[in-house]
């Protein structure tokens, strides 16, 4: 009897206490689903087209590690260099002062980013909360000449005539009316600077449940080309973006591209953990003349 009531023991023991664990595990389970979404539920980059316009003959190749692929109008990131890269990577909110450096969120006991932490390191950093893709860019007179100094300015194309002119970032599919493109910013670096891109910036989610000025004030407050909802950009609001950055005739000039989910956008909210973002941005040049 003895044994008996000490094995009765030792079950009701465990009981109690894998009552305790399973409760534990509930707690964790939803810890950071609160605020910026967690980690197994970010958004992800389904496709990105890159055009070169033709206005100064400006073309564009892909970073095959070595130097530039075969330059052309068009780089298909969906079929580029570490095309599978690109899907893979989660888009967890990160928080930045230039686009070029980026902050994790820390969680306080409210599961509110309460401050943020430099990310050093970069396989973390382009495996959970950037997708990064480098590429090239050339532009030439056409004419066949070789030329000395002349130099073109690139910028960003806006609204066109057809379907497929401009820049762009959307939603893949139509699910739910709130969408990661939204929160979306994109740098461009180029010769160690650093130029940011704001899509959409006058189109917002519904969804208000964010983490929104939770953190230094300081962080998502550079300077970007935005865009609003029809496609123009604000400055100069003509159409196209003002001039990115300067480029030399025949010079194959290395561009960093990093997109991310701004997490002190509004828009950065726990309704777009699911969605797929797809989009395209297209470059245009023009001779720089005295």
């Amino acid at each position: 009897m003895k044994k008996k009531s000490k094995k009765h023991a030792v079950f009701r023991y465990i009981r109690k206490n894998l009552t305790v664990i399973l409760l534990i595990m509930m707690v964790l389970i939803t810890v950071g689903t609160f605020a910026w979404f967690s980690v197994s539920n970010s958004p992800r980059v389904q496709n990105l087209a890159l055009v070169a316009d033709h206005a100064g003959n400006l073309q564009i190749a892909d970073d095959l590690g070595t130097g530039p692929g075969t330059y052309g109008d068009v780089l298909d990131l969906a079929t580029a260099e570490g095309a599978d890269y690109m899907e893979s990577v989660r888009l967890s909110p990160v928080t930045t002062t230039d686009g070029a450096t980026f902050y994790a969120p820390n969680y306080d006991s409210a599961n509110t980013v309460s401050s943020v932490t430099e990310i050093t390191d970069h396989s973390e950093l382009i495996n959970t909360y950037i997708y990064e893709k480098s590429f090239y860019l050339k532009a030439s007179s056409g004419d066949g000449s070789t030329g000395s100094g002349t130099s073109y300015e690139v910028a960003l194309v806006g609204p066109g005539n057809g379907v497929d002119i401009g820049s762009y970032i959307l939603r893949d599919g139509t699910d739910g009316s709130d969408t990661a493109a939204y929160a979306v910013r994109i740098s461009f670096t180029v010769n160690g600077n650093t130029y940011i891109y704001e899509p959409n910036c006058e189109v917002h989610n519904t969804d208000t449940d964010t983490a929104t000025h939770a953190v230094d004030s300081t962080y998502g407050k550079y300077s970007a080309f935005q865009q609003n909802s029809s496609g123009v950009f604000l400055d100069p609001g003509t159409g196209n973006s003002k001039v990115l950055f300067t480029i030399q005739e025949n010079v194959d000039t290395k561009v960093t591209m990093r997109v991310w989910l701004e997490g002190t956008d509004d828009d950065c909210a726990n309704s777009v953990g699911a969605t797929m973002i797809k989009g395209q941005i297209q470059f245009i040049s023009n001779e720089v003349t005295n």
